[in-house]
């Protein structure tokens, strides 16, 4: 139904894991971020339609909007936050204590490349280049004894993979991370989950 939303279709998982009956349709429609990508920037707005075979996507934080502007109009007892530009290791100990976390990676584990072809300037200078082949997946589970994750992917189901794989993808991706957690928990030490500026500059990825 989405074949470029797999950003919002990640979160969506992670959204019903919480309990919440919401689809990733609704998700996309009604609280996903989105622009033509001569308007915007994949950092702030998804770029593009995700019902199209033919867009770019999304980084981290207009993920986070979505998911907040839902707990907003609907009671949320979870917040999300933008854990990007973190190491793997702490993504791994919200995935412990029991937080799935949507994380940027590529399809199929491929090694990921830059497309200087398709770069973005802001306002304030910053460059913006894409990098494929982006996708996106839910941290679900990791076993450190034999070095493996498990993920829930949107085009492949749960899957298990090597876990030094899935690192090195996350950081090719400008280590992209969002995480949903009850709001009663201690949430220090994180991004604002209301704050939508970039976090990392994929120009050094």
């Amino acid at each position: 139904e989405l074949p470029t939303g797999c950003e919002i279709t990640a979160l969506t998982t992670v959204l019903n894991y919480w309990g919440y009956s919401v689809s990733k349709e609704t998700m996309a429609d009604n609280y996903l971020p989105k622009c033509d990508i001569e308007v915007g920037d994949f950092l702030n707005y998804f770029l593009g339609d995700p019902y199209t075979d033919y867009s770019f996507g999304c980084y981290a934080n207009p993920i986070v909007v979505a998911a907040n502007s839902y707990f907003s109009n609907n009671g949320g007892r979870h917040a999300a936050y933008n854990y990007s530009g973190n190491d793997f290791s702490v993504i791994l100990k919200e995935v412990e204590s029991g937080n799935p976390v949507v994380i940027w990676s590529t399809f199929e584990r491929r090694e990921a490349f830059v497309r200087p072809e398709f770069t973005w300037e802001l306002a304030n200078g910053q460059r913006l280049t894409w990098i494929s082949p982006e996708h996106c997946v839910a941290l679900i589970g990791y076993d450190l004894d034999s070095g493996t994750v498990t993920i829930s992917d949107p085009m492949e189901g749960i899957v298990t993979c090597d876990l030094s794989v899935i690192d090195a993808r996350y950081r090719q991706l400008a280590s992209q991370a969002v995480a949903i957690r009850p709001i009663s928990k201690n949430n220090s030490g994180v991004t604002d989950p209301t704050k939508n500026e970039p976090t990392t500059s994929s120009e050094t990825k």
